[in-house]
């Protein structure tokens, strides 16, 4: 069995992209709870980083209807976790000044790093990078091997169904994914997507293809 690690994630990641705690499979993602405040002040404005920083504290909140997310929540078959963290730094973190929520977010880490646990920083900011390597922790940029598709950037896609696939959802308020298995959907960019492909907490526009 594979080592269990910790990745704390970035405020950058989640505006970057807000699927990026669900591309951690078996390990345990760590959200600061500064990172949490940072996306309460994006989530107003009307961009993509308004939107992304929004589906991220959605889908957080539907994590909280299945567990305590101080405690950790499973969250798939393979046992991964995702855990908002309160940020209490060590007395002895003297290298970082505090009072910088860059700081606060990567003492989180620092902790856990210190406590022996497999950690990495998971970060899009370069002199975030090169602190981690200062305080002796593993980092990474999360684009590098965690995306497994370019659309996956935007957070959702549109797809076109039949009238009875709208009237469904109308009257059952839920679909299954087989239902979208007729007609492949488009990413913002244009690329085709099939249904098998959606990813927990995706936003999905359908169509109506009488309409189109």
């Amino acid at each position: 069995m594979a080592t269990k690690k910790y990745f704390v994630l970035d405020t950058n990641v989640l505006l970057h992209n807000p699927q990026a705690i669900f591309k951690f499979e078996e390990h345990e993602v760590v959200i600061p709870l500064t990172v949490i405040e940072e996306l309460d002040t994006f989530k107003k404005n009307n961009d993509e980083t308004g939107r992304n920083a929004r589906q991220v504290v959605r889908g957080l909140d539907k994590l909280r209807s299945i567990g305590h997310l101080f405690e950790g929540v499973v969250w798939n078959e393979q046992g991964g976790i995702i855990r908002v963290a309160r940020v209490e730094p060590m007395e002895d973190e003297r290298s970082l000044e505090l009072n910088k929520n860059d700081n606060l977010i990567l003492s989180v880490a620092a902790k856990l790093n210190r406590q022996g646990l497999r950690t990495i920083f998971i970060t899009k900011d370069i002199n975030a990078r090169v602190k981690c390597d200062a305080l002796g922790i593993d980092t990474e940029d999360f684009e590098a091997d965690r995306v497994d598709a370019d659309w996956l950037h935007s957070g959702y896609c549109s797809m076109q169904v039949s009238t009875e696939v709208i009237d469904s959802l109308y009257q059952e308020r839920q679909l299954p994914r087989t239902m979208l298995d007729v007609t492949p959907g488009r990413t913002p960019d244009g690329q085709l997507m099939k249904s098998e492909d959606l990813v927990p907490n995706q936003f999905v526009i359908l169509i109506d293809q009488a309409d189109s």
